[in-house]
């Protein structure tokens, strides 16, 4: 019962943090390229949120949910680590931008 509401703590801190990242972020850098960042980042948190995010999941395939759990951190803790180092996402995600949305 433990391990369910951590897991439930998890979903709900971490709604929380990644839409306050995405309203901070927009407020001091407002840019179609930061929208697409922000965009990017809370989509691979819902998929990881739906699908990582799942006790069974986490207590039978416990390897697999490592992966998919540093493969969705890749995503999301660029967006929390530019806020506190007073940077905009596009420095990171500049690359990605010109490649996908502006060939």
């Amino acid at each position: 019962m433990a391990r369910k509401s951590s897991v439930l703590f998890i979903k709900k801190w971490g709604n929380r943090i990644i839409i306050v990242a995405i309203i901070l972020e927009m407020f001091f850098w407002p840019s179609l390229e930061n929208l697409a960042g922000c965009g990017m980042t809370w989509i691979c948190w819902s998929l990881f949120r739906k699908i990582g995010l799942n006790e069974t999941i986490i207590k039978e395939h416990i390897f697999v949910w490592l992966v998919f759990l540093s493969m969705s951190l890749y995503r999301i803790l660029p967006l929390l680590a530019t806020l506190i180092s007073e940077f905009h996402l596009i420095l990171i995600w500049g690359r990605q931008y010109c490649t996908f949305f502006l060939l």
